[in-house]
């Protein structure tokens, strides 16, 4: 097998990974979120690494969806992080219940925006094919 068929079987495999785990996003824990998370790392370093060998075109637009849930959902982590680093260390503090209220309904926008970037990233062309 050349490089390029190699790399094209490799890519599409770990782009159907995400696929599936994506279409249940809805439903995904935060857990569950952070390794997809994981996973869209790996797809995009991975076709970063390749790049040489895809379509210039296709690649810049698929990399760039990448990154914007890549960060959307590191985003994403923070604010779950944070609102729990507030609760072990002032739950019943007026400010604490006011800071994770709003950090609850950041992470709410943030969810429904991922649902957003994740319809983009299905129209995307993959720059292997």
């Amino acid at each position: 097998m050349d490089l390029t068929k190699f790399a094209a079987h490799r890519l599409q495999t770990m782009a159907d990974k995400i696929q599936k785990a994506a279409k249940e996003h809805s439903k995904m824990s935060m857990g569950d979120l952070h390794k997809l998370r994981i996973a869209f790392k790996e797809l995009r370093y991975a076709t970063e690494c390749l790049a040489p060998i895809l379509s210039h075109e296709k690649r810049i637009a698929y990399l760039s969806a990448l990154t914007r849930i890549q960060d959307l959902l590191g985003i994403l982590n923070d604010q779950v992080t944070a609102s729990r680093f507030i609760e072990q260390a002032r739950p019943q503090k007026e400010s604490a219940i006011l800071f994770k209220a709003w950090l609850t309904g950041r992470i709410s926008l943030l969810i429904s925006i991922f649902g957003v970037e994740i319809k983009k990233f299905r129209q995307q062309q993959q720059p292997w094919n």
